[in-house]
């Protein structure tokens, strides 16, 4: 009896934090974290119950980056900062075995996606306008700030209960904006229809005034994806909303400041051929610090330099520049972290976990999640979005939590 009861009760808290999931975006910092106490309360029962179905297969490809980690451990020099990556990583252990077998629950796993969608684009869309509403304070009402970087910085910054670095908050309003175009094309209403444009033109703003250029590419390439994907549904409507986007992305970025300035130094860094470091343009840098890593990684490809090493290495080949002797930074790319951490084992852990559950995604047609691992993938080229707590566990939360549905096609047919 107490089983039934504690089962039951579990069945109820995994619906809970699902639900309160699905409002990642517009949760506060502070109970972003706490989000992970109802987890570990649900991993400690089903522990207690033990009578449940577990993907070993699944969650042994999910763990693969943290158990390489751990490995790592063993030859860093910074064993303290190596700690705190396997701090971040455990996401991998905790959401593996938080969702690796729900399945033993009889979810309506259609309703509950579609509910967690549709939360998440509402509350990634107030999310937007509240940004949104601030920059407008910020740059036309009370004029605090002298430049458009002085508004982004303010914006991402002021609002104590969501600081976050302009990479993490792009990379989640544009889950929601892959959302927003899934759910379009099955949108009968017209009212609704033209709302998901209205949700989408928001979040997008807001993604090309944060003007994150990694992010910007990742979600360009994931939509055109998700379109040619859908576009065996009705292709009149791919080819109608896939020229109102370009067009749309188009007029965006010529008439965004931000962007115009990025895209002026950038070309203006091809020009000079890197002859001189420019410490004030975030493309030189960044092209330095791609350089410096791939020169690190040729030198220790197979074993990396250690969990809690990678960041050292790296400023060890940068900080000989003038101007960023006092610099902390990371590769900027999460697939040069793991080989600077681990070597080519770190490399091939991420890939393969990426590769697995693309192939599950594939084998259930469901191209949102097949989108989404490409976003993620795509975005890792250019950032490190397992670095912060914020970026992981939202990256761990979807693969885990996606790769759980059962073959039911379309979400919202």
């Amino acid at each position: 009896m107490e089983r039934n009861k504690l089962y039951e009760f579990d069945q109820s808290l995994v619906k809970l934090i699902i639900y309160m999931y699905s409002f990642y975006p517009i949760i506060p910092n502070f109970f972003k974290g706490l989000l992970i106490i109802p987890i570990l309360l649900s991993i400690l029962i089903r522990l207690i119950i033990k009578d449940f179905k577990f993907d070993y297969t699944k969650f042994s490809f999910f763990v693969l980056p943290l158990l390489i980690s751990c490995f790592g451990l063993f030859f860093t020099d910074d064993f303290k900062y190596g700690l705190r990556i396997i701090e971040k990583y455990s996401a991998f252990l905790i959401f593996g075995l938080f969702l690796f077998n729900i399945n033993s629950y009889s979810f309506n796993y259609s309703k509950i996606i579609r509910q967690f969608i549709n939360n998440y684009i509402y509350s990634s869309t107030l999310f937007s306008l509240l940004l949104g509403s601030y920059f407008v304070y910020l740059l036309y009402i009370s004029k605090s700030a002298s430049t458009v970087y002085d508004c982004i910085y303010s914006m991402t910054h002021d609002l104590s209960f969501y600081n976050h670095h302009p990479i993490y908050i792009s990379l989640i309003i544009g889950v929601g904006i892959l959302f927003s175009c899934y759910k379009i094309f099955y949108t009968k209403r017209i009212s609704f229809f033209f709302l998901s444009l209205f949700s989408i033109t928001i979040q997008l703003t807001i993604v090309i005034i944060l003007a994150r250029k990694g992010i910007l590419i990742s979600l360009f390439i994931a939509i055109i994806i998700l379109f040619v994907f859908l576009a065996k549904n009705n292709l009149k409507i791919m080819i109608l909303l896939l020229t109102l986007f370009i067009t749309s992305i188009s007029v965006a970025i010529l008439n965004s400041i931000t962007f115009k300035e990025r895209t002026y130094n950038f070309i203006i860094e091809l020009n000079e051929n890197n002859q001189r470091l420019n410490i004030n343009n975030s493309t030189s840098v960044r092209l330095l610090l791609y350089k410096c890593s791939i020169e690190k990684i040729k030198r220790n490809f197979f074993w990396g330099y250690g969990t809690g090493d990678a960041n050292n290495e790296l400023k060890k080949c940068y900080s000989i520049h003038p101007g960023m002797e006092n610099e902390k930074l990371n590769s900027h790319n999460q697939y040069f972290s793991f080989l600077l951490q681990t070597g080519v084992f770190g490399f091939l852990s991420i890939i393969l976990l990426i590769i697995y559950f693309l192939f599950i995604a594939r084998l259930n047609n469901d191209y949102i999640y097949i989108t989404l691992l490409i976003y993620f993938s795509i975005a890792m080229l250019f950032e490190n979005i397992l670095e912060r707590n914020i970026g992981i566990r939202l990256f761990c939360f979807i693969v885990a939590f996606f790769s759980c549905k059962r073959n039911i096609g379309r979400i919202f047919s």
